[in-house]
């Protein structure tokens, strides 16, 4: 392999000068003539079945609010979710299907319960049948603690439930030699996962909604590996794919949380003198 040569320090600036002039160079041409925008692959193949609208079922689980309360709440989520909107051709003809939990006999804050009243509303010959184009392989849901998270300047956020999560799977058993036959390995998850994770609104229709429910008739990526990048974030949030830099990023945050955690208990049981 060639060995890197050394970047000589009085050539930096002028490599820089250099590097902009061809970028400029390479977008002037877009600037000045847009490409024209082109609908999603995704949403383009929902129209090509007649897929008249498209979008997700969504459960209010926080219940404590008063009718005022809700109604502002409730307008900031479609505020936010209209900003996404905007940027994708075609998607006007997406939805927000609202189910009060209380009237499902869902508990406030409930996701299992969600899930599983998710899950009902998908078989064919429910009363309740989740209507045409709305995904049956994704619910989002509001809760007490989402709802608090638009009360602050970090990202609001909202629960993604995986409808396919049953909590009971585990690892395979071998069945008595008498039987003379094995049972089939099952998918074990990952210590930690338990059938949701918290999602950034301004992604729920590039991530969740195109990877796990667009064109493709099965999902790209799973709840769980959605998890494991969550996992990362300081948090807890999914924010979609990431470089090795922002996570890195995220590690040094974690860790001055950290810190930040142990300096404020070690000063509560007086383990820090005055002088520190």
């Amino acid at each position: 392999m060639q060995a890197e040569l050394p970047e000589l320090d009085y050539l930096a600036s002028l490599s820089l000068l250099l590097d902009r002039e061809f970028a400029h160079k390479y977008l002037q041409r877009h600037i000045e003539n847009p490409p024209n925008v082109r609908m999603e692959p995704w949403i383009r193949t929902l129209s090509d079945v007649q897929v008249q609208n498209f979008g997700f079922l969504i459960y209010r689980l926080s219940y404590s609010e008063t009718d005022e309360e809700w109604a502002s709440k409730n307008e900031r989520i479609i505020q936010e979710v209209e900003k996404v909107l905007e940027e994708i051709v075609g998607g006007e003809c997406a939805v927000l299907r609202w189910i009060d939990g209380r009237k499902v006999e869902v508990e406030e804050g409930d996701l299992e319960g969600a899930r599983k009243h998710f899950n009902s509303a998908t078989i064919p010959e429910s009363p309740n049948h989740i209507p045409r184009g709305l995904t049956t392989r994704t619910a989002i849901a509001v809760t007490p603690a989402s709802l608090k998270s638009f009360d602050y300047d970090f990202c609001p956020f909202i629960h993604a439930i995986d409808p396919q999560y049953e909590p009971e799977k585990g690892p395979s058993q071998p069945s008595s030699a008498a039987e003379g036959r094995r049972t089939e390995p099952r998918h074990v998850y990952t210590q930690g996962y338990k059938e949701s994770i918290l999602l950034p609104l301004h992604i729920i229709y590039t991530d969740p909604y195109a990877l796990r429910s667009g064109s493709s008739q099965v999902p790209m990526v799973n709840m769980e590996e959605m998890w494991a990048i969550a996992t990362k974030h300081p948090w807890g949030l999914y924010t979609a794919p990431t470089t090795g830099e922002t996570r890195r990023e995220w590690r040094q945050m974690k860790e001055l949380a950290g810190f930040t955690i142990k300096y404020a208990k070690d000063s509560i049981s007086g383990n820090i003198s005055s002088n520190s």
